[in-house]
């Protein structure tokens, strides 16, 4: 399983959901590639994605509850 979040710098969200990720020892990369988010239609951050799915902060924070 590869996950990855992206992330803006001095994101308030982002930070939490990192926390939350390291908090239940899930291990992910961290970018910033904005480009990829918007190219999936994102328009906000954080975004995670897992494997080829991505999600906003509602669905990622339901994924990451339920490992």
């Amino acid at each position: 399983m590869t996950i990855t979040l992206f992330s803006t710098p001095n994101c308030v969200r982002c930070k939490m959901l990192s926390n939350l990720l390291k908090d239940k020892n899930i291990d992910y990369t961290e970018s910033h590639n904005v480009k990829e988010v918007i190219a999936n239609g994102f328009m906000s951050a954080p975004v995670l994605k897992v494997d080829d799915e991505y999600m906003a902060m509602p669905d990622a924070l339901r994924w990451v509850n339920k490992q």
